[in-house]
């Protein structure tokens, strides 16, 4: 995964990439640039999976520049690493992953992106699909719903207008897939991720697909989804 460290002090930017460095799995997973000016990131070009952010910048402050970078790539994760305790709150309208004091980057920073890498590699599972002239692999998240009809499952995407036709039932696909994708009647399984709305027993999504919710269910589908939205915080 690419990860950007962003620090304009060049003794804690070496400190960082030391640190990183030193554990092989980290320095094996991560493919790691550094940058000491916000001026050196390029918006349209340098795409990071996670972004390792002083706060205290000359040109842009780390806070400023998390709340760009994430508009234009929403699923970046930030760690902010700074001195400046007392920003801990005001970094909170970013949702940073984490927030590091630098007297605690030997003891901290290794561990919190361990725990980081896990927790993307969970949310881009993928899936393959084999069929008989080719084999297709589609991330999970891009998945907004799939539809059951007789003895075949329609896999809809964001990436594609025609869905995935594959051979199985409901069960055998809920069984390999991620946390955020629920059984919502017995046709169908939605991405909670693609909830725009929730209204009058129907779930709205993001493309205005409308689907009914299982009858008796709808106090048991509100509780999974508000737990959803809850472990969503953490990724």
């Amino acid at each position: 995964m690419k990860c950007c460290v962003l620090e304009d002090c060049n003794r804690d930017l070496n400190q960082i990439i030391s640190c990183i460095q030193a554990d092989d799995y980290l320095n094996n997973q991560l493919s790691i640039k550094s940058y000491t000016s916000t001026s050196q990131i390029d918006l349209t070009t340098d795409i990071f999976d996670i972004l390792l952010l002083d706060i205290d910048l000359p040109d842009k402050n780390g806070i400023d520049f998390a709340n760009d970078y994430i508009k234009i790539y929403p699923n970046a994760k930030i760690i902010f690493i700074s001195s400046h305790n007392e920003l801990v709150f005001d970094s909170f309208k970013v949702h940073p992953y984490s927030f590091i004091k630098k007297e605690n980057i030997n003891i901290e920073l290794n561990d919190t992106l361990l725990e980081l890498l896990d927790l993307l590699k969970l949310h881009k599972k993928e899936i393959v699909l084999n069929n008989k002239d080719h084999t297709t692999i589609i991330q999970q998240n891009d998945i907004i719903y799939i539809e059951s009809l007789k003895h075949y499952c329609y896999i809809h995407t964001k990436c594609t207008t025609e869905p995935y036709k594959i051979r199985a039932n409901m069960r055998q696909i809920l069984e390999n897939f991620n946390f955020y994708f629920y059984r919502i009647n017995r046709s169908y399984i939605i991405n909670l991720n693609e909830i725009k709305q929730i209204k009058n027993g129907r779930v709205i999504l993001k493309n205005d697909m409308e689907v009914s919710l299982q009858r008796g269910q709808i106090k048991k589908f509100q509780n999974t989804y508000d737990n959803f939205l809850c472990r969503k915080i953490i990724l």
